[in-house]
């Protein structure tokens, strides 16, 4: 996927596009051999709003599941709170389609999702019918809270105590209405031990606002001081055990490390939406981390045109064309490379070889 900072630059007529590729999916063979067992805990969350006027607003509520865990009901409910004094509010929202299989293996490997020995992930999503605020105020709270966090957790205590509190943030009073952001892909669970790893959480926002990402810590409950305790030596900003500290960036919402133990943790951006100077609404992201051996190094892309540069700098309304290339240290394996088409009117294509190539 790719970010592309706030503002574009116009000068002589040409329009300086700055853009920085971030993430493209990678799948590769000899991942993670990880079993697993059923239970009925997830892995994560997320919420998401459209809206359909300053005071009427849809929900969207996405879980990320083992798939070898319990199914979740086709409806859960969530729960609206505010700072002016209006009554709490729990509407139910809707699970809108069977779950979705989120994991690619080998050919010769499959995963829980298709009954096989390895861990495999699914995503739930559920939608609100139109929910009415009733009125303007400075701070809505929706709040999702369901099932409970894998309970061999090692960076929690006790893990199995807690469950998974969702939170987004709408600011009406106004009187515009807002879209939420929107998370560009999945989160990415597995990581290998002593490789650097690059945690994303990018989103693309419809509307155009200014967009600030931070860790928070994660919740359990419908109130901002349900959140989680970690053991001493983790923290909500250190999740991980790494050689290093762990560096986040607040432009691009991605958390920076390298591991150095096998590690299950829990981490939680969140992504604050400015308009005009003001905060106008806020989303989470919930997830898990595991850390584990791996037999595979990871695999990589170029910069621009094979080159280290992850910046172009394009012409407006002329056709403008580069290449980016998977590399991986590994030679029997093969790179494959997928991309969201989130970029409107950009074409890509891609080479069927070994080495997947994009222009």
């Amino acid at each position: 996927m790719h970010h592309f900072y706030k503002n574009n630059i116009v000068a002589g007529g040409k329009l300086k596009l700055i853009f920085k590729v971030i993430f493209l999916t990678i799948y590769f063979t000899s991942f993670f051999q990880i079993k697993t067992s059923r239970s009925s805990h997830l892995e994560g969350g997320e919420m998401t709003y459209t809206s359909v006027d300053s005071i009427r607003y849809v929900f969207t509520l996405t879980y990320y599941s083992n798939c070898s865990s319990l199914n979740l009901p086709d409806t859960n409910i969530i729960t609206i709170t505010n700072e002016c004094g209006w009554s709490t509010y729990t509407p139910s929202i809707y699970l809108i389609s069977s779950p979705t299989q989120l994991t690619v293996t080998c050919a010769t490997d499959s995963s829980a999702c298709d009954f096989g020995p390895y861990i495999g992930m699914q995503k739930y999503v559920y939608q609100s019918d139109t929910v009415n605020l009733w009125n303007r105020c400075t701070k809505w709270i929706i709040s999702a809270i369901t099932g409970e966090r894998l309970n061999f957790i090692n960076t929690l205590t006790p893990a199995l105590s807690y469950n998974i509190g969702i939170y987004c943030m709408i600011n009406n009073s106004t009187g515009a209405g807002n879209n939420s952001p929107t998370f560009i892909s999945h989160p990415s669970l597995f990581y290998c031990v002593n490789q650097p790893l690059i945690i994303q959480s990018g989103v693309k926002d419809i509307d155009g606002d200014v967009i600030i990402y931070s860790l928070m810590q994660p919740r359990s409950g419908i109130n901002m001081n349900d959140t989680l305790s970690y053991i001493s030596g983790y923290s909500y900003s250190q999740p991980l055990n790494c050689i290093a500290p762990m560096v986040f960036d607040s432009l691009t919402g991605n958390l920076y490390g390298t591991p150095i133990s096998n590690d299950l943790s829990i981490y939680a951006v969140l992504v604050s939406e400015y308009r005009n100077g003001l905060l106008i609404g806020q989303i989470e992201r919930d997830a898990t981390l595991l850390v584990d051996n791996c037999n595979n190094i990871y695999p990589d892309l170029t910069g621009f045109n094979g080159l280290p540069s992850e910046e172009l700098t394009i012409q407006a309304n002329q056709q403008n064309y580069f290449q980016i290339y998977s590399t991986d240290p590994n030679s029997a394996d093969q790179t494959i490379i997928e991309y969201d088409s989130s970029i409107a009117g950009m074409s890509f294509f891609f080479t069927r070889t070994k080495r997947h190539c994009i222009f």
